[in-house]
């Protein structure tokens, strides 16, 4: 009996064949996978780009918002400055788009009397506001009262006979403004051949100290801050420390004219001087001798006593060992004055009182034998010499 081999691995056999059909299926599915793969890689590339640009345009958009309604705010506050009067015409609101959101433009200073040293003003500028400032006004309400026209600035010399008054009523201006403008502070500082800068309005100056800018300072004198750059020729709102301002329509107050003229205090009592300031008196008592730290003004028992300055009675005391019956009275810029050895009473504490009221007379209460007023002024609580004031 004769037996037939079979070959399963002979070309054209079964099993090659399913083998050949398996590997080629095999070769389709890696094919579709890597195809799969590759598509789902793009799908995520394209994803995280589409966020990325969704984002950046969200905070684009985020940003511009924020910029509009800073605006919108600056706006606003500056129209609660300077609201006019409805009988008042107002002008328009110009905005003007941000061109450049940093600019680095040098300001100019209002005119410096050539006498003034440059070494007062610093180079360091101070950045106030992003925008630039235009002519026309772009934002914030302006004070229609206050003229926005440039501040000139006209050099005089003093001549022979000049006074403060004369000066001023030559070129129609208040005094405040000629001393607040040239920073006087002492009428006997004023001489002939003296320069003077004489601006074409009222107003005085204000130097900028470290932590201002353009709209506080503008808020602070009650106007715009558009209205403040216009008047001192500013190109942008950046400003420098030290830099001289001119604050139209606002002169230095009533207190500090009288202080530089010499009228802020006058003699509280008609008399001579007995004894003047810093001098030795003796004491009735001890016998010793002590310095005195203001004047006395010797005249008859019941002389008038008048309040030397403006303002509020703070102490009315009977003190028989010291100052017999006083006053006490405070003033502004922390002046106060005292007036002992006083034979009646006039005041109360807390009234207020104006300058040449009576307020007391004189007698010879306290530590003196004779009818006699002490009075000293103090200031932040260190004595003066009175006769710097009358």
């Amino acid at each position: 009996m004769s037996h037939q081999s079979y070959d399963d691995m002979s070309p054209g056999s079964q099993v090659q064949e399913e083998d050949r059909k398996f590997n080629t299926m095999k070769r389709i599915v890696t094919t579709i996978m890597v195809f799969i793969i590759i598509l789902a890689l793009g799908a995520i590339i394209f994803l995280v780009l589409s966020n990325e640009k969704m984002t950046e345009n969200a905070s684009e958009e985020l940003a511009s918002i924020v910029i509009e309604d800073d605006r919108e705010v600056l706006s606003l506050v500056d129209e609660l400055i300077d609201i006019p009067s409805d009988a008042e015409a107002r002008e328009p609101i110009i905005k003007k788009p941000v061109s450049d959101p940093d600019p680095i433009v040098d300001t100019p200073e209002v005119k410096e009397r050539p006498t003034t040293a440059e070494t007062e003003t610093s180079t360091e500028p101070i950045e106030t506001e992003s925008e630039d400032i235009v002519s026309e006004g772009d934002t914030g309400a302006e004070a229609t009262e206050i003229s926005s026209i440039p501040v000139a600035f006209t050099p005089y010399t003093v001549a022979p006979g000049d006074t403060i008054n004369k000066i001023a009523t030559s070129f129609g201006l208040q005094p405040e403004t000629i001393i607040g403008v040239n920073d006087i502070t002492d009428i006997d500082d004023i001489n002939a051949g003296m320069l003077l800068d004489i601006p074409d309005r009222d107003g005085q100056i204000y130097k900028v100290k470290e932590g201002d800018n353009l709209s506080m300072i503008a808020y602070s004198f009650g106007m715009g801050y558009v209205t403040l750059a216009e008047v001192n020729g500013l190109k942008s709102s950046l400003i420098r420390i030290g830099q001289r301002l001119f604050i139209p329509n606002r002169t230095i107050s009533t207190e500090d004219y009288q202080i530089v003229m010499n009228t802020f205090f006058t003699s509280p009592a008609q008399g001579t001087i007995a004894h003047k300031y810093n001098t030795s008196v003796e004491d009735i008592i001890t016998g010793k001798m002590q310095i005195t730290d203001g004047i006395y003004i010797k005249n008859d028992l019941g002389t008038i006593v008048s309040a030397a300055s403006t303002g509020t009675v703070i102490a009315v005391e009977n003190n028989q060992s010291d100052l017999g019956r006083y006053i006490i009275i405070d003033h502004d810029n922390g002046y106060q004055t005292v007036y002992g050895h006083l034979d009646k009473l006039y005041v109360e504490v807390g009234i207020s009182v104006e300058q040449g009221d009576e307020i007391g007379s004189m007698g010879n209460t306290g530590r003196i034998l004779e009818s006699m007023l002490f009075f000293k002024i103090t200031k932040d609580g260190i004595s003066i010499d009175p006769k710097e004031f009358f």
